[in-house]
């Protein structure tokens, strides 16, 4: 597996039924600050759709388990069917973390195939997944909100945040303080709808939806990671 650089991949808990095998994909479901580090918790794919995918490592993960996911542009992952071509659009499948062609939500293109026997491909990641933004806690955020609000959003890529007013975000036991300038991510829902980690769509405004980052995660105190 010497294709595979695992140095910068992040934690994560499989708090789900099943459990999930080697590169195959899991839904994000919320995430959590044990002793200050940002551990996002998902499952393998479900009728529940999410805004977001991940890729699991080299190790199965059972319930209640604690693995390290895939972090970059590109990934490796497990398909499903038939050997796929440069360019073929993949997606999960309920009740399992391989990928198949055509699956909704479309979570990667494939970008040729790693080892056929093994049905490895190598992807790069596309929507719906995450892009980063920028804005300032309006009050202090105890650990026990279930969400805060901020304001003054600044999209990292430039593009202009599409709603109006404070913006309310789901909180995971942060406490913030007040005028803080936080890190989130947002991420755009397949078939155009904003969804939350559990697959709804309350709170998720103007075709999007906040979330503390998990590549720069606030700790539980406020303080830098």
């Amino acid at each position: 597996m010497g294709w595979l650089n695992s140095e910068d991949w992040k934690p994560w808990k499989n708090t789900g039924t099943a459990d999930v095998g080697p590169l195959e994909c899991f839904r994000v479901k919320s995430n959590t600050v044990p002793n200050k580090r940002c551990v996002l918790e998902g499952e393998q794919p479900s009728s529940t759709v999410g805004a977001v995918y991940k890729v699991n490592g080299l190790m199965t993960i059972p319930t209640n388990g604690f693995g390290r996911y895939q972090t970059g542009l590109e990934i490796f992952v497990l398909y499903d069917g038939d050997d796929p071509s440069v360019g073929d659009m993949y997606g999960v499948k309920s009740g399992q973390g391989t990928l198949v062609k055509g699956g909704s939500p479309t979570i990667c293109m494939c970008m040729g195939i790693v080892q056929s026997s093994l049905k490895v491909m190598r992807a790069v990641m596309v929507s719906p997944q995450t892009r980063f933004a920028w804005a300032t806690t309006t009050a202090a955020v105890a650990p026990t909100a279930t969400t805060f609000e901020v304001s003054d959003v600044q999209p990292a890529d430039g593009s202009t945040w599409p709603g109006t007013g404070n913006l309310t975000v789901e909180n995971d036991e942060y406490r913030i303080a007040s005028g803080k300038r936080v890190k989130l991510w947002y991420s755009k829902g397949g078939g155009g709808t904003a969804r939350n980690w559990d697959g709804t769509t309350t709170n998720a405004p103007d075709g999007w939806n906040f979330h503390p980052c998990d590549a720069a995660p606030i700790c539980a105190d406020g303080s830098a990671p």
